[in-house]
């Protein structure tokens, strides 16, 4: 494990691979699934989550809420995991107002974040220019919790898996806010 000062090297995975499988449970019954029963259904756009109090996190699924209608058009549904349990990760995803195509789940013991190679954030990841001035654009647009709910050195990530389940967009963040475009997101979407 890298010291707090240092950038986690947990080897990444790479475009065109297969997605790897892993367990997490649906928000609204805790019933346990795989990850690969979503992309067999149709291409799914996994949102990896910090923390419920992560106002980058925050800020990334009010884009995506506000973009919904985009990703009902191209067929993808949009999962988003979190670290919390059923019932926290239920309260969340209704407090953000979600509904289809967005789907809930929890992933409290980190199965699906280690089988995506999610690392944790050092703390040079914390104080970088751009994350200074993203919390304070957060802080404009009311994203902003002080508190975090959960662990805040868990860094996110945000994968599309096709149908087959390979890989075919993969955004491993720098630093705790260096959040994807819509417009990025919704580019690969539309190549699919």
């Amino acid at each position: 494990m890298p010291s707090s000062l240092q950038k986690d090297t947990t080897p990444t995975l790479q475009l065109g691979e297969k997605a790897p499988d892993a367990s997490v449970q649906l928000a609204d019954s805790g019933e346990a699934v795989a990850l690969s029963c979503f992309w067999t259904q149709r291409p799914t756009l996994f949102v990896f989550l910090r923390h419920f109090g992560c106002p980058f996190c925050v800020e990334l699924v009010h884009q995506l809420r506000q973009a919904k209608d985009q990703f009902i058009g191209a067929n993808v549904q949009v999962a988003l995991i979190t670290l919390g349990t059923p019932e926290r990760t239920q309260n969340f995803c209704q407090q953000q107002r979600l509904d289809a195509p967005f789907i809930c789940l929890s992933d409290p013991t980190r199965e699906a974040y280690r089988a995506f190679a999610l690392g944790r954030a050092s703390l040079a990841q914390f104080t970088t220019s751009h994350v200074i001035s993203s919390a304070f654009r957060a802080m404009l647009h009311k994203h902003f919790s002080l508190l975090p709910q959960g662990d805040p050195f868990q860094m996110p990530g945000v994968f599309l898996v096709d149908h087959q389940g390979t890989i075919r967009y993969a955004h491993y963040y720098n630093d705790i806010a260096d959040n994807p475009t819509i417009s990025e997101l919704l580019q690969v979407v539309r190549q699919l």
